[in-house]
């Protein structure tokens, strides 16, 4: 008997093997950010049980398969707190309800009201309306704290939330 991931006679044909190609992201994280033995332990643990849900799921049928999209989806939830390099673009209002890490764009159409939420600011970038902060211009006061950004005087603002 031959283990195979995808059934014989799958419709899909090559195609859920491209997805695969953004796994590199996940990779490429650890990779270029000197991650310690131990990000390198779970990231690699992650990726693992993600192949084994994601081959899993084209196995399965009916609601079973939700098991399998369920366990994806909380694996993403674990691992959403080490990604830096997320990143949201939103016309309106950004809530971030953990750490907002990455870049958050909020107003892209120009909504000069817009404005970003979250809970622990450690963003890379944050914009409003064409106006930026970068880490470095991030005051050490609001770094690690609620914090809501918002557009005022031609700039980006950060008060407490």
């Amino acid at each position: 008997m031959r283990l195979r991931p995808l059934p014989k006679n799958s419709e899909q044909g090559w195609t859920p093997y491209v997805w695969l190609i953004y796994l590199g992201f996940v990779i490429m994280y650890p990779a270029l950010g000197g991650a310690s033995v131990l990000q390198w332990v779970l990231t690699l643990a992650g990726v693992a049980v993600f192949l084994v849900l994601y081959f899993t799921a084209h196995w399965l049928h009916d609601r079973r398969i939700w098991w399998c999209i369920a366990g994806i989806l909380l694996l993403g939830m674990a691992f959403a707190p080490v990604n830096p390099g997320a990143q949201v673009i939103a016309d309106g209002h950004i809530h971030i309800y953990a750490t907002l890490r990455g870049r958050a764009v909020a107003g892209v159409q120009g909504l000069l009201g817009a404005r970003i939420f979250c809970q622990r600011l450690e963003a890379e970038l944050v914009a409003i309306s064409g106006a930026y902060l970068t880490a470095d211009d991030i005051p050490e006061a609001r770094r690690g704290r609620p914090a809501q950004i918002h557009f005022e005087g031609g700039e980006c603002r950060i008060a407490a939330l």
